[in-house]
């Protein structure tokens, strides 16, 4: 959902919106978002056999270079390694 969308639908302008969200959580709306959208991503790549790319789509990427390195700042590396590593963490299990 678009954050113009959920600000009218609570009848508030998109920066009041944000402020009051911080204000209350003390977490910009728009990195609990991102952070979701690659938690989501992490899950996928480690439970599913969906490529990097259908992935980057599924979680609301349109570019799949801005995805790796939104991916790699997250987790340390970026989703192909991570689906690798998670691989080999589950066979020494």
């Amino acid at each position: 959902m678009r954050l113009s969308r959920l600000a009218r639908a609570v009848n508030l302008s998109v920066v009041r919106l944000q402020h009051l969200f911080k204000q209350e959580t003390g977490v910009c709306i728009t990195q609990l978002v991102m952070d979701r959208r690659l938690a989501e991503a992490a899950s996928l790549l480690t439970r599913s056999q969906l490529t990097v790319k259908q992935v980057c789509h599924r979680v609301g990427f349109n570019d799949v270079t801005n995805f790796h390195k939104r991916f790699k700042r997250q987790f340390g590396m970026g989703p192909a390694a991570f689906r690798a590593e998670a691989k080999t963490a589950s066979l020494l299990k």
